[in-house]
């Protein structure tokens, strides 16, 4: 899996925000810049489980996909399920992954990718203060 070049330029992004969920905890949210399938992502708690959600702007064909988060080189593979009949929406649970804890102390943008194509990035700005209230009743800081 090739990794992108270290002088690769950011593109813009939106910056992780809290976003409220009626009738449970919030969940920590960010857009993906410059990708052609991938939305967001939501990181929230499903009782006492990290969970990461993947909505796609279109159907994915592939009844799992891994979602690898690239940071600076690191990378952080996620396989992921289907959690819909419309293969746009997609789950994994994180328990034991180490995504969180690089969503906590890495700057500037992490590159993403699915099966191994590139996906466009997102921005780590606003990652800690997100996941810190979203994910305080499943993850210990």
């Amino acid at each position: 899996m090739d990794s992108p070049p270290e002088d690769a330029v950011p593109l813009p992004g939106t910056a992780w925000e809290v976003v409220p969920v009626q009738g449970r905890a919030p969940m920590a949210y960010v857009d993906v810049a410059a990708s052609p399938n991938i939305k967001s992502f939501s990181l929230f708690c499903e009782g006492n489980r990290p969970m990461m959600a993947m909505l796609l702007n279109k159907p994915a064909t592939v009844p799992r996909v891994t979602v690898t988060w690239n940071f600076a080189g690191r990378l952080i593979d996620i396989p992921t399920g289907r959690a819909n009949a419309q293969s746009t929406f997609w789950q994994a649970n994180l328990t034991g992954s180490q995504l969180i804890p690089m969503l906590l102390r890495q700057n500037g943008s992490v590159m993403l990718r699915i099966n191994g194509r590139l996906e466009g990035e997102a921005l780590l700005a606003g990652a800690p203060l997100a996941l810190r209230t979203a994910m305080r009743t499943c993850v210990k800081f």
